[in-house]
């Protein structure tokens, strides 16, 4: 099958290695929308003086930042399409946007899978709805991060496609029950480890000489960030040499002087490269995710793609993806067992090994990778009718 693949920036981590997994059966194209707000997004950071500065459908090989990853993706079949603009209306979006629907129509797809839910820049794309599928990362909007904006293009979304793909069994039944949807519509699938960290470098700025655990990502309401930073003012007391280090940008909702005149906690409150990123997950302890709810984490795919084990909270699908013999599993809102999980793993070498040995059975000996997760994906492909 001719399958287009599209997405952004901010979720290349987890789509090339599926990209490339894909390659095994079909023949797909990726189409990476890239917006100037997006040019500096998890894994890429391109600089302001190696912008192309023209609107069009450009190769992946004019983005030097993204062939870092070439092994993961076709250079011949991967394009980019390069925005001046983020306004929608602006006359080179309006021209632009009629080329990409060219390019579909030429192309003669069969199969649209996007990841994203489509907003005024990419809503001209609901043109092709009868034959997209949906990834949905969030089934249900985390605590805190509800608009009017986002509620309505989420409901639009999910009226219009016909396929859909859940990425953990917590809440699949929930999210076809509440939109009334067939079961044979929507594939229970999974993420993979997000395994473009092993491609880059960790050479970067930081120069980290203690041993720490690590919190990273985008902080948010629902991450429970705040619970951690009370949990280390305990752990301070019972053994002041755990530290912590924060890595993402974020507002964190308690007065600035609890956290920064913390001894233990040191906050990195900015874009974190993927360089940086890298450093920290490798030269940490174990990572936390110590959420209020969740759906699946890429934190998790990210950690275990280097093989390092987690904390985290038995909240959504995370206990999908992290069983018992891969990382710690503890109650969600609850700082006791946060502070004991934490003392517990930290500095005990023998039980951080042998969870680390479990991430690679399981995510890169065992069925828990791509492979397995592409071949289910490759089939359900097959159920569009045109």
């Amino acid at each position: 099958m001719n399958i287009l693949y599209y997405t952004k920036p901010f979720l290349l981590d987890c789509d090339l290695p599926l990209v490339r997994s894909l390659y095994n059966y079909h023949n797909v194209t990726l189409l990476i929308d890239l917006p100037r707000t997006l040019r500096n997004s998890t894994i890429l950071n391109i600089k302001n003086d190696r912008l192309v500065d023209k609107s069009a459908i450009l190769s992946a090989e004019a983005f030097p930042e993204l062939m870092i990853y070439a092994k993961f993706f076709d250079s011949s079949k991967t394009f980019v399409i390069n925005r001046k603009s983020n306004h929608a209306w602006n006359l080179s979006n309006i021209i632009l946007n009629i080329k990409v629907v060219l390019f579909i129509l030429r192309n003669k797809f069969n199969v649209i899978h996007t990841t994203v839910i489509y907003e005024a820049l990419d809503f001209f794309l609901y043109l092709f709805w009868r034959k997209t599928i949906l990834t949905v990362h969030d089934p249900f909007l985390h605590s805190g991060e509800e608009t009017k904006k986002v509620k309505i293009l989420r409901k639009v979304a999910f009226k219009l496609f016909r396929k859909f793909i859940i990425l953990n069994n917590s809440q699949y039944e929930d999210f076809i029950n509440r939109y009334k949807l067939k079961r044979k519509d929507v594939l229970l699938s999974k993420l993979g480890p997000y395994e473009v960290l092993t491609t880059v470098s960790s050479k970067c700025n930081l120069n980290i000489d203690y041993p720490y655990f690590l919190f990273f990502g985008r902080i948010s309401l629902y991450k429970g960030v705040e619970l951690l930073i009370e949990a280390m003012h305990d752990i301070q007391i019972q053994n002041p040499n755990v530290k912590l280090i924060i890595a993402g940008k974020g507002k964190i909702n308690m007065a600035k002087e609890i956290y920064e005149s913390a001894e233990n906690i040191e906050f990195l409150n900015r874009f974190i490269t993927i360089e940086e990123l890298k450093y920290l997950i490798e030269h940490s302890q174990f990572t936390i995710c110590p959420y209020l709810d969740a759906t699946q984490s890429g934190v998790v795919m990210s950690s275990f793609a280097l093989k390092k084990t987690i904390i985290a909270t038995r909240v959504g699908g995370l206990p999908e993806m992290i069983s018992e013999n891969e990382g710690v599993l503890i109650s969600p809102n609850n700082k006791q067992a946060l502070v004991s999980a934490i003392l517990n793993l930290f500095d005990n070498s023998h039980e951080i090994d042998r969870l680390s040995k479990g991430i690679e059975n399981r995510y890169f000996k065992g069925n828990g990778g791509w492979n397995s997760i592409s071949r289910e994906l490759s089939n359900f492909y097959k159920s569009i009718h045109i």
